[in-house]
């Protein structure tokens, strides 16, 4: 992984001058329409796919009766891919311990390369890697046709493979209809096992603004609990229309907690301008919208209240050294949260980007605590 997948693995936020290639997928989750869709590594699109994973701060509202609190204190790591981690290996040996091996994660491996018809292919990489935002681990194959396989290392439930040599073959000419795409989507997902009726939401795109030139079509099928999506519910295909090659196919299975709902609204929104209060953003607040969804805790919104000129020039700065990013890492929570987006007056100002005009926290329905937040969540919203 070099410096950019690292700063991009670290903070989705952080504004540095990263190939053209890069921003298009990165504007792809804010846009949800592409001009072209260009080929990336696997790495990247799961890094633009995870947008949530994005973070927290500790405080509750003071009127609230709070039982079962699930905040803890994050725990401070910084330069989490500098040369001094890497070298200390900061997967402890009870983290490895809970993990399947690495015989059983090869094993795995070589049953999905099998499945979705690679099984000529050698595995020449295979390495544990550590969640920055959290403690999940992820076990990392790489093949010597340079199709990567991941997936969740204790049980291997969730998992995502790419195969990027698709690409190389003349796939230009291969053309469909969003109507057929979608057919298309769901033979493909029953064909290796998946049934999509249990997903009830939908997303069909292609890779050019114009669908009949499109060449390679994604599908995303989600579970959805009174119309909130749990992105962690679903499977993700992207393929070939006519020859029908896989493209990279990806499947998510986290259910949520679905705790119930004893913060108000009205409450969650006391909470999250009590935290504005706390920063010195420098912006004034314009508007403020709320809505139920679906959320898994991180360690953003902590890190934007204890230290937000470190927040600032991480985001800001084209040349922030990878060595110095903080992360505060937390648990993996899967939450029904209050969305409580803060919508800035940004006009006039200087140095502004994309991630400036709002911000929003992830406020438990339950407990009342702040339990992640993420500046780019209403825009993608907009977007849907």
């Amino acid at each position: 992984m070099d410096e950019l997948d690292k700063k991009l693995y670290n903070d989705l936020n952080l504004e540095i001058e990263v190939p053209g290639k890069l921003k298009k997928i990165i504007k792809e989750e804010l846009q949800k329409e592409r001009k072209k869709e260009t080929h990336y590594s696997f790495s990247k699109i799961v890094i633009t796919a995870c947008v949530s994973l994005l973070v927290t701060t500790g405080i509750v509202y003071a009127g609230t009766v709070l039982t079962n609190n699930i905040w803890k204190e994050p725990e401070k790591v910084i330069g989490f891919y500098s040369e001094e981690n890497k070298n200390q290996n900061i997967i402890t040996e009870s983290e490895r311990a809970r993990a399947m091996s690495k015989t059983e994660a090869e094993s795995k491996a070589k049953e999905l390369l099998k499945k979705f018809g690679h099984s000529n292919e050698t595995i020449k990489l295979i390495e544990l890697d550590s969640n920055p935002n959290n403690y999940e681990l992820i076990w990392h194959i790489e093949t010597n046709n340079k199709s990567i396989i991941e997936f969740e290392a204790e049980k291997g439930k969730s998992f995502s493979v790419f195969f990027e040599s698709v690409l190389a073959k003349n796939i230009d000419n291969y053309r469909t209809t969003e109507e057929k795409a979608i057919k298309t989507a769901e033979k493909l997902c029953k064909k290796y096992g998946y049934f999509p009726n249990k997903y009830s939401d939908i997303e069909i795109r292609s890779n050019l603004v114009s669908q009949k030139d499109a060449y390679i079509w994604y599908a995303d099928f989600s579970k959805k609990y009174d119309d909130m999506v749990n992105p962690f519910e679903k499977i993700k295909i992207g393929f070939i229309p006519e020859i029908n090659e896989i493209y990279y196919f990806i499947v998510k299975d986290e259910e949520y907690d679905n705790n119930s709902i004893e913060v108000s609204k009205e409450q969650a929104e006391k909470i999250a301008l009590d935290a504005e209060q706390q920063i010195n953003t420098g912006y004034n607040i314009k508007s403020i919208y709320s809505n139920l969804d679906i959320a898994k805790m991180n360690g953003d919104a902590y890190a934007r209240k204890v230290d937000y000129d470190q927040y600032y020039q991480e985001r800001h700065s084209k040349n922030y050294s990878i060595n110095d990013t903080i992360i505060y890492r937390t648990d993996s929570y899967i939450r029904k949260v209050w969305m409580v987006t803060i919508e800035y007056d940004t006009l006039n100002k200087d140095n502004t980007n994309v991630y400036d005009e709002y911000y929003t926290y992830y406020i438990d329905v339950t407990t009342g605590e702040i339990i992640g937040g993420n500046p780019i969540y209403y825009m993608t919203r907009l977007q849907r």
